[in-house]
């Protein structure tokens, strides 16, 4: 009985761990968009942002308004970032937990979890030690993990406000060629006008 729950609390381990690395690959690295079955990501976005437009179009100021409705994108990438680290932390705790013969001292669940966090933050107090081969791989398994995740989704966040930055560039322009407010009209006149 007690291999069959163990085993159980592996394999639900894994899958979380799975899931959550999933998403993070769905929702950071595929350059398309993608379905929703299986992402936590998606799931949260769905629920949060017609909240998050209802209450943001009670702002009576047009400037308010857009800044309200504008920090949701990157507050959700910070968000994101912190379930899934919650979640693989949870995850490789379930492992650890299943493989607690393994560690010195043996941990509960709870030191189980608190052993995983410190793997995945690579901060390695040294209160728990891995002593068989599984442990010791789920640890390095946690730790590079959590170095992935972090770099991947920050290297993200810098490409998207690159892309923010292009985008702005190029509406100034446009603004400046097509006037202000900017009009289709004055665009084409303008550029019949240089000859273009």
């Amino acid at each position: 009985m007690d291999v069959v729950v163990r085993t159980l609390e592996i394999v639900g381990g894994a899958s979380i761990v799975l899931l959550s690395l999933f998403d993070v690959f769905q929702a950071v690295i595929l350059p398309r968009a993608s379905g929703i079955r299986y992402r936590i990501s998606a799931r949260l976005v769905r629920t949060a942002w017609p909240v998050w437009t209802r209450v943001g179009l009670r702002f009576t100021d047009n400037d308010d308004r857009e800044d309200f409705l504008g920090a949701f994108a990157p507050l959700a990438l910070v968000g994101f970032l912190v379930v899934w680290g919650t979640s693989l932390i949870v995850g490789y705790g379930l492992i650890l937990y299943g493989v607690r013969g393994e560690i010195h001292p043996e941990p509960n669940f709870g030191d189980a979890v608190y052993f995983a966090g410190v793997s995945f933050l690579t901060i390695g107090y040294g209160d728990f030690t891995p002593t068989g081969g599984t442990a010791r791989v789920v640890g390095l398994l946690a730790g590079a993990s959590g170095f992935s995740v972090v770099a991947i989704v920050t290297a993200f966040l810098f490409s998207v406000f690159g892309a923010f930055a292009k985008r702005e560039n190029f509406v100034i322009t446009f603004g400046t060629r097509a006037g202000a407010p900017p009009s289709g009209v004055v665009f084409l006149e303008k550029y019949k006008r240089l000859g273009i």
